[in-house]
């Protein structure tokens, strides 16, 4: 599973975004059969930080849900369901880390 958060979330709360868009997306998905066979698996996710502009990119790929926060904005993170083989362009998106280092 892909979660694509946007850049403008802050650090603190990326990690309810994130558990918010993979659940949401499990729940949208759960009967697919890519779905069954990745919970019986690897169960991998990888959370991804992109711009806005790629956010909006990455809509076109089918198999997402869109998650929204309330303090937010209808709109911070897209979960992508699992598959057997992404497209090219997921490859190329840069790992979430947070933007400022803790103390």
């Amino acid at each position: 599973m892909y979660i694509v958060l946007r850049d403008d979330v802050p650090d603190n709360m990326a990690p309810t975004c994130a558990a918010h868009a993979a659940l949401g997306c499990y729940l949208a998905y759960q009967d697919h059969p890519d779905v069954q066979e990745w919970t019986a698996g690897r169960f991998a996710k990888v959370v991804c930080r992109v711009s806005a502009k790629t956010f909006e990119k990455l809509k076109k790929y089918e198999g997402f849900v869109l998650q929204g926060e309330s303090k937010l904005g209808p709109e911070v993170a897209l979960a992508f369901r699992p598959r057997a083989e992404w497209p090219k362009a997921f490859g190329f998106l840069p790992l979430w880390a947070p933007k400022t280092e803790s103390a």
